[in-house]
């Protein structure tokens, strides 16, 4: 009975409060970012009043044998019924903290039964986040601890050169080509863990190397490097921790920047899907919507298994984009495919709709479409990696605003199978430098198989120097 009077004191005072605010008055939605920083709010409460009854380690503490123990576990209160989504004034956790149910003490017998009412901001809080529906909080299990990123350079290291390309190496190094600006001076640097160290080498790519895109071929334990051929193909260069070698191949696909590019262990080949395809020598040229391009998008699929390019002919391929992100999912054993900034003046791509950005799936012959209910920001640059710590892919993005500069920030996600789950990341209070202004350079997650953990590699111009910048994602304890 009690429940049925909150319920419906609740509905009453919710409807006399709207029914006071005209149209006009009422309040916006609140963007993503204050939907994540509401919810979070409300995590730390219940971490902070809730978590020692119903949290696993409250169990240990109290010895309480309950069922309920998954308090900070958003999915899990979502499918118990005490978070709903779609009906959120109905939600559990609401109704018992508007009734004064919960939170509870122990009482001198060490069982939780005196009511502890909690004070009226903390439950107009909880009330917000109800009106808001119930937002996820950031970093929620399954996704584990709160997580930083953490420098790994204890000094800056700067390259005489212009841009790079970075990629994964054998023996979990990591490999670095910088460009110097005499357009002919190519260096290699490779990541010990500590710093980058330049290595020597007889033969070196010639500058429009730095062009192209480097994946790591698991199965010939090479790096491979695609760059802009004379021609107008991609010319395919492998290194194996020592000597860089142009591969002669019988069938090479057009050249196209920023391509995605990823190792699939289960075909033992690297995969290369979409990038733009330069028109007559990069000159603007009139397309079939009346407007000027340098570049045309592409959605094709291509293999390259050490001897040859072979192209992928898989049905319902995904829409021409400017550039997308490739990854492969190692629980779900799939290659997953999704839109990163699909948009730009010079490069033609297909029209965009309105809505989340879908995740495509490259299944034995065709792509399979999924439609996040959470789905990540469009129009941004994204990176990816398979992150073993949490057992999942994980992405993170940063704004393309004016001028092509980065933001402050750039959030994480995690792929559950289904949606993106925003992670729960701190970035440093001072701005690290070395994000690069211009493509390829973008900021690349990496697995630095030296130190075991998932790093973000970039550079930036300086002068005429290029200010290296490598951050690991780790857990912040």
């Amino acid at each position: 009975m009690r429940t049925l009077i909150a319920i419906s004191l609740a509905a009453t005072v919710a409807f006399g409060v709207a029914a006071t605010v005209s149209a006009e008055e009422k309040p916006k939605p609140l963007t993503r970012r204050e939907q994540t920083e509401l919810a979070t709010k409300v995590y730390n409460l219940l971490k902070d009043k809730c978590y020692g009854c119903h949290g696993e380690t409250g169990k240990t503490v109290y010895g309480l044998e309950g069922k309920f123990d998954y308090i900070l576990d958003y999915d899990k209160l979502v499918e118990a019924r005490a978070i709903r989504r779609s009906f959120p004034g109905e939600s559990k956790i609401w109704m018992q903290i508007n009734d004064g149910e919960m939170p509870r003490k122990l009482d001198s017998n060490g069982e939780p039964k005196t009511k502890v009412k909690l004070a009226l901001a903390e439950i107009d809080l909880v009330k917000k986040w109800v009106d808001a529906g119930v937002p996820r909080w950031p970093g929620a299990k399954p996704w584990g601890k709160p997580l930083k990123w953490e420098d790994q350079l204890n000094e800056r290291q700067y390259f005489d050169g212009q841009y790079s390309a970075v990629a994964e190496a054998r023996n979990g190094a990591l490999v670095c080509l910088a460009c110097g600006f005499s357009g002919e001076d190519m260096k290699t640097y490779v990541w010990d863990g500590t710093a980058w160290v330049e290595t020597k080498t007889e033969t070196l790519p010639p500058e429009d190397a730095i062009w192209g895109s480097g994946v790591f071929d698991e199965k010939r334990d090479q790096t491979v490097f695609f760059s802009r051929g004379k021609s107008g193909n991609t010319v395919t260069w492998d290194w194996d921790g020592k000597v860089w070698s142009n591969q002669e191949l019988p069938s090479v696909p057009k050249y196209r920047s920023e391509p995605a590019t990823v190792f699939h262990p289960v075909r033992k080949t690297v995969l290369m899907f979409g990038g733009a395809i330069p028109l007559a020598g990069g000159e603007d040229v009139v397309l079939e919507d009346g407007k000027k391009y340098t570049h045309r998008g592409t959605n094709e699929l291509w293999e390259y298994d050490g001897s040859t390019w072979t192209q992928l002919k898989l049905k319902d391929p995904p829409p021409v984009r400017y550039h997308y992100e490739m990854v492969y999912d190692r629980v779900a054993k799939q290659i997953l495919l999704f839109e990163c900034h699909a948009l730009t003046s010079s490069v033609w791509v297909e029209p965009q709709p309105e809505g989340n950005a879908p995740v495509w799936v490259m299944e034995a012959d065709q792509w399979r479409k999924i439609t996040p209910e959470e789905g990540l920001p469009r129009n941004q640059g994204y990176t990816a990696a398979w992150y073993e710590p949490l057992k999942c892919v994980i992405t993170c993005g940063w704004d393309r605003v004016s001028g092509n500069q980065h933001r402050d920030s750039m959030p994480a996600y995690a792929w559950d199978g289904a949606n993106w789950r925003q992670l729960q990341l701190d970035w440093p209070a001072q701005t690290p430098q070395g994000w690069p202004s211009s493509p390829p350079g973008k900021p690349r997650l990496l697995w630095d198989g030296v130190n075991k953990h998932v790093v973000l590699a970039g550079g930036e111009e300086v002068g005429n120097m290029l200010n290296t910048s490598l951050w690991a994602l780790v857990f912040d304890e």
